[in-house]
């Protein structure tokens, strides 16, 4: 039975969930361990000061710069070595000038490397955290696992796929692109969203209309603005577990589970997502999210009568090209522009399935 729960529910490996989860992390959780990592840095930055001592050349100038650039390396100097006597000897009650030479001597050997280790693994770190968390994710690119089989036959279970974000910040969506966006709240499941009730999870499906098209879905035959098109990435698959891994390929006219009607109304001012079946309308809580159900007869009737509406500005109509196991814009409604992340432009993992992701807006079947 089709589950409105296809589409978003994870069904990826722990392997996949976590590599997901870590290109999840917060920002402000990036900034706290960047900062942690930075002290870290630093503080083997000193102690390694400190155990150079006297050995580093302190640069001599007349200069402004000279006379800082100086007294800087003589206060690092000495932090360094007041931090190491902090560090070697706080159990030690009377410092002898052979004591602080022979643990010195001792700490050069013993922590020379291991500082120098963590000097270099700490600056790799917190550069790359910095460069792929701060400012690549944000607003270049971000990898994300594609969960179920909403977008089957184009990207499969356990994809790993590369959304650009930068092409969004200068452009719109158009209609045939594959987006990554967050999912309206009607969208998601308690388990999808935080303790204070935010979407945390992401979507990836089909930009079937962008704002000024009027979408119909009539016998799962898409017309744009009036015009019957056809999807070529559009499929009907069979779902063969309750895993939602395996899908078999089903005729056009076999077992297509979705109401075959759709199209958009709007109901003084509100914009719902209309799915008709017969005389029924959004009557299934199977294909339509509880907040677009409709209970009474004649509630339907009223809205069947009302005439498809265009899609308003701002907002984008995303639908997956599995119609049969897709929890889409027919069940749930309208993206705002605000809330797309960006394009799915490759999937880079399996190797096998490597290649780079074209939008197809369809093709129009004009007479």
């Amino acid at each position: 039975m089709f589950s409105p729960l296809i589409g978003q529910v994870e069904q990826t490996t722990d392997t996949q969930s976590l590599i997901d989860k870590i290109a999840r992390t917060p920002q402000s959780t990036i900034v706290i361990i960047v900062a942690v990592l930075t002290a870290i840095r630093v503080l083997a930055f000193l102690l390694q000061r400190g155990l150079n001592g006297g050995a580093i050349d302190i640069p001599q100038s007349d200069t402004a710069l000279g006379r800082f650039s100086t007294k800087l390396s003589i206060f690092l100097n000495s932090t360094g070595i007041a931090l190491l006597r902090l560090v070697l000897f706080t159990k030690r009650k009377e410092l002898t000038l052979e004591t602080v030479t022979t643990a010195r001597l001792r700490a050069v050997t013993l922590l020379g490397p291991t500082l120098a280790f963590i000097n270099e693994a700490m600056d790799a770190v917190v550069y790359a955290g910095v460069f792929v968390f701060l400012l690549i994710r944000p607003y270049l690119i971000q990898a994300f696992v594609v969960p179920s089989g909403s977008m089957i036959s184009t990207l499969h279970v356990g994809d790993y796929i590369l959304a650009n974000k930068f092409v969004y910040r200068f452009s719109n969506p158009k209609d045939g692109d594959i987006v990554v966006f967050i999912p309206p709240r009607a969208a998601t499941t308690a388990k999808e969203r935080d303790a204070n009730g935010h979407v945390s999870v992401d979507f990836v499906k089909r930009c079937i209309g962008v704002p000024g098209d009027v979408i119909e879905l009539k016998n799962n035959i898409l017309y744009r603005n009036g015009v019957p098109t056809k999807e070529p990435y559009m499929h009907f698959f069979k779902l063969e577990d309750s895993m939602g891994v395996n899908f078999e390929k089903i005729p056009f006219s076999a077992d297509q589970r979705c109401p075959t009607d759709f199209k958009l109304v709007n109901d003084h001012g509100k914009i719902i997502p209309l799915q008709i079946e017969g005389a029924w309308a959004n009557a299934d809580s199977t294909f339509t999210a509880a907040k677009y159900q409709v209970n009474s007869i004649s509630r339907m009737n009223y809205l069947r009568s009302l005439p498809p509406a265009p899609i308003p500005p701002g907002y984008y109509l995303m639908m997956g090209d599995d119609r049969n196991n897709s929890f889409d814009g027919r069940a749930w409604g309208l993206v705002p522009r605000n809330r797309i992340v960006g394009r799915a432009d490759y999937v880079w993992w399996p190797f096998s399935r490597m290649h780079r992701l074209i939008g197809n807006p369809g093709i129009p079947l004009v007479k």
